[in-house]
């Protein structure tokens, strides 16, 4: 390792290998990997030194106490930089770091082709009932065809709730055949009837109410 290299750590894994491998293309940075089980001992003398800290955006993969918050900076001295996997900062208490002077980053979009291409065959095996299909061939032979008909896309709207990188995305994909994309970007909380209890879930229209809608063509 050469002299004054910046030490990066991850927990379990990384957004993807090519990370890995620019980083270890590089004299001057030292790439460290941490597991949820790692017992403390063995983790210190990382977490002491690191620079930068590459952390997944779930929660569910990340163990609490190698999420970043009080506790970790109070172990992490050198630490200048945590960056998120994802869009998100589940993983990452913010105003922590900011009260530490340690910048904070995320991959906004990186994933945009994968979840709204995701989004695209889940509503594709909804409409043509795949799963239903395939269900009722594997239990029994002779399915009958005309009770599994599906629907159709073509020509069909279809309706968006937020139009950010993924909502944006998908409205590309379908704009080949269907008609629209009817696109809701909510703008503001619904606050009618402030009369009303605690707890009470707001009607279908009152939340429709306070949407914006703009069409893709």
């Amino acid at each position: 390792m050469a002299p004054n290299a910046k030490r990066v750590f991850y927990v379990k894994y990384l957004s993807g290998p090519i990370f890995g491998q620019i980083l270890t293309k590089r004299p001057d940075i030292q790439l460290d990997k941490l597991e949820n089980e790692t017992p403390d001992a063995e983790a210190e003398p990382i977490l002491s030194q690191a620079h930068a800290y590459q952390i997944g955006a779930s929660r569910q993969v990340i163990g609490k106490h190698l999420q970043v918050t009080d506790a970790l900076l109070a172990r992490t001295p050198n630490l200048v930089a945590v960056s998120s996997n994802g869009a998100g900062y589940d993983t990452i208490d913010v105003d922590a770091c900011t009260r530490q002077g340690i910048i904070v980053v995320n991959q906004s979009g990186g994933n945009k082709e994968a979840v709204a291409e995701h989004a695209l065959a889940m509503l594709l095996t909804l409409s043509k009932r795949i799963i239903e299909v395939d269900r009722r061939m594997r239990r029994a032979p002779d399915i009958p065809r005309n009770e599994y008909i599906g629907t159709e896309l073509l020509d069909k709207t279809i309706g968006i709730i937020g139009i950010g990188n993924v909502g944006g995305r998908l409205a590309e994909l379908c704009k080949g055949g269907c008609s629209a994309c009817a696109c809701w970007r909510t703008t503001r909380i619904c606050r009618r009837r402030r009369s009303q209890r605690r707890g009470r879930r707001r009607s279908r229209n009152s939340a429709t109410c306070c949407a914006r809608r703009t069409t893709c063509r």
